[in-house]
């Protein structure tokens, strides 16, 4: 987000927050989340409790990388994205594989 260049001791950084409410068109069904396994920033395996749907959806899916991006559609033609590493992998190195994805995207 940052570039090298424009952090230096003299540069302030102001982040403001924007959110907006689109609705959902296919909610998660409560009934089908269940434990399992999802690993932290260290690595670590923790059991959490993990939504579940049975559903159309596009889905980013590369044996390449250590991640899967899930398209949810929402009203109004938007989308959001559910970004969830593979197993054995955290979110670190998630968000740094779409880091590398972005650098590649900008050469």
């Amino acid at each position: 987000m940052f570039e090298s260049p424009m952090l230096d001791k003299n540069t302030m950084i102001f982040i403001n927050t924007f959110s907006f409410y689109a609705g959902s068109k296919n909610n998660f069904n409560p009934y089908l989340t269940k434990q399992e396994i999802f690993y932290d920033d260290k690595g670590q395996p923790i059991n959490v409790a993990m939504m579940n749907q049975n559903n159309f959806n596009y889905i980013y899916d590369s044996p390449n990388d250590n991640f899967r991006i899930l398209f949810k559609p929402l009203k109004h033609e938007h989308f959001s994205t559910i970004v969830l590493p593979r197993p054995g992998y955290g979110v670190a190195e998630a968000l740094k594989s779409l880091n590398r994805i972005n650098d590649i995207i900008r050469l």
